[in-house]
């Protein structure tokens, strides 16, 4: 397999997790209201705060990505929302977990911009349409991810 096919697969893979990032509110609605003491205005809150940074780290990202490289932006945008996820994980009240999933939601934007850039890079002409499409399909896969797994490990 050529390298930029197994690049995608590591993009394509990525970008799954992010999917699983954004659904993981709505997957674990019901143990987190429990847990929280929160009702279902609080769960639409923090749904939403997953893009609510949308144009600022997206402007951001795309400048760390010229200045430090699209890989390493991608890299920090992975390692964000994993802690982010963790902090979400360790939240006991609505304030830390919105505080929380603005930052999940900064390092997906970041991660996404990347992702793009990093396919387009790697894919021109004529290859660019499948390799697009291959990464856009990845969102609903991790969105049916989350909705499988997280339940049960909720």
């Amino acid at each position: 397999m050529a390298l930029r096919w197994r690049i995608l697969a590591a993009l394509t893979l990525a970008r799954v997790t992010m999917a699983l990032a954004f659904q993981s509110v709505a997957a674990l609605a019901g143990p987190m209201m429990a847990e929280a003491g929160m009702g279902w205005g609080e769960v639409g809150v923090l749904v939403g705060a997953f893009m609510a940074p949308g144009v600022a780290a997206a402007l951001a990202g795309g400048w760390l990505g010229q200045r430090f490289g699209a890989g390493r932006v991608a890299v920090a945008g992975l390692a964000a929302m994993g802690a982010a996820g963790l902090a979400m994980a360790a939240a006991t009240g609505f304030p830390a977990l919105l505080a929380a999933r603005l930052g999940v939601g900064v390092g997906a934007v970041a991660l996404n911009v990347m992702l793009t850039k990093m396919a387009a890079d790697w894919f021109p002409g004529r290859d660019l349409p499948t390799a697009m499409g291959v990464l856009s399909s990845s969102w609903p896969l991790g969105i049916a991810l989350a909705l499988v797994v997280l339940p049960g490990l909720g």
